[in-house]
């Protein structure tokens, strides 16, 4: 991805800013005709860039426009984005939008939320970056959300890929270190089979010896 996000997002608020305005200052235009231009705008800064985008409403969450990788993510089986709120498409990002508008009200600022599951009828869940940015008017209002949707579904894999993986080792090291530990003590027990068996053959011997010195001072017939 060539562009920062940062940088996209400041383009982005720029053209909002610069449509708003020109909404606002052209009173000569037909509404209907300088409706269309604003929309015109949006949809052309929505299907160039790079990732999923859409813009929805500050005041319902319904979608303004989005464009055509926004509309993929989470499967076809959700139907079409018109009169949709953000919560009716996505029903399982209520907690999330209950937080990002709080915190959008509060500091006006940019709000970054990582690796939520997506689920889809039929496939592995996807895991999403998301990114929502305030858009202001003229008056310097918020007026809408600009949501930005980035794939993490191959970082989430790979890291489980490798938590899984880490596990794995580490029981395999945790068998190995119970089979060393066993060998050890079935060492150790042998050694002292040994040693017993080495001690007692010392007696035997001793007990021999002795015997056979009784023996051979025993009176000669």
């Amino acid at each position: 991805m060539t562009l920062r996000l940062e940088e996209l997002f400041e383009q982005f608020q720029g053209a909002y800013e610069a449509a708003q305005s020109h909404r606002e200052q052209s009173q000569t235009k037909e509404p209907k005709r300088e409706s269309e231009e604003h929309d015109d705008l949006f949809r052309q800064v929505l299907s160039e860039v790079p990732v999923a985008m859409a813009v929805v409403q500050w005041s319902d969450l319904r979608y303004i426009f989005a464009n055509s990788a926004y509309e993929a993510i989470g499967g076809s089986g959700r139907g079409s984005l018109c009169e949709q709120t953000v919560v009716e498409r996505f029903p399982e990002l209520v907690g999330l939008y209950v937080e990002v508008l709080s915190e959008l009200g509060q500091t006006g600022e940019a709000v970054l939320t990582g690796e939520l599951p997506l689920a889809e009828a039929g496939q592995e869940t996807s895991y999403w970056d998301w990114v929502h940015v305030p858009l202001h008017g003229a008056d310097g209002l918020p007026q809408a959300i600009l949501i930005v949707g980035i794939d993490a579904t191959a970082k989430v894999q790979t890291r489980l890929h490798m938590e899984q993986t880490i596990e794995k080792l580490r029981e395999v090291n945790d068998q190995l270190v119970t089979e060393v530990q066993e060998a050890n003590e079935a060492a150790n027990r042998e050694r002292s089979r040994a040693q017993h068996a080495e001690q007692a053959t010392i007696r035997f011997e001793s007990i021999a010896e002795r015997l056979r010195g009784i023996v051979d001072n025993l009176p000669r017939a």
